[in-house]
């Protein structure tokens, strides 16, 4: 998620539960075996959603069904790393 993230901040996350419904913003997902960092956008009126990288060299994936992602949590805050 650079550069929102760089490697090495620390992310909290609040557990999603999973009768939640969820809104825009920054959650972790699980993509098979990785946990990522990843901009959930709704598309509300399509019972669709979108998943974003801020980072240019990765791909968003767009048009996905509501439980076509698994959301582990979503970011309530995050600590930038201090080098």
């Amino acid at each position: 998620m650079y550069p929102t993230l760089r490697d090495g901040d620390e992310v909290l996350i609040q557990r999603y539960l999973a009768n939640e419904n969820p809104r825009d913003g920054l959650y972790v997902i699980r993509a098979d075996a990785e946990l990522l960092v990843r901009r959930i956008a709704l598309e509300p009126s399509r019972n669709r959603i979108c998943v974003l990288t801020d980072n240019p060299n990765y791909p968003n994936w767009d048009n996905l069904p509501r439980n076509g992602v698994q959301i582990v949590g979503r970011a309530i805050w995050v600590g930038m790393h201090v080098t």
